[in-house]
């Protein structure tokens, strides 16, 4: 599969214009929305960072109203 069909370029051959598909809001994004990765695969996270931001953000709020509901 080329990368033209895989949808990882945007019509064009140069990694200027590159995309990744968004694993948990299942949007094409560009490449540089998404955090790097030391190991593996393209070296990019399969979350784009606002929806790792929105996640994290969420986790903070229900351990925070734990921490409330334990005091």
């Amino acid at each position: 599969m080329t990368p033209e069909e895989h949808g990882r370029w945007n019509g064009t051959d140069s990694p200027l214009h590159e995309t990744k598909f968004c694993a948990h809001c299942q949007r094409q994004r560009p490449i540089e929305e998404f955090a790097r990765r030391r190991k593996g695969g393209d070296a990019r996270q399969g979350w784009c960072r606002d929806c790792v931001n929105a996640t994290r953000r969420e986790a903070y709020s229900r351990a925070k109203g734990a921490d409330r509901d334990n005091a």
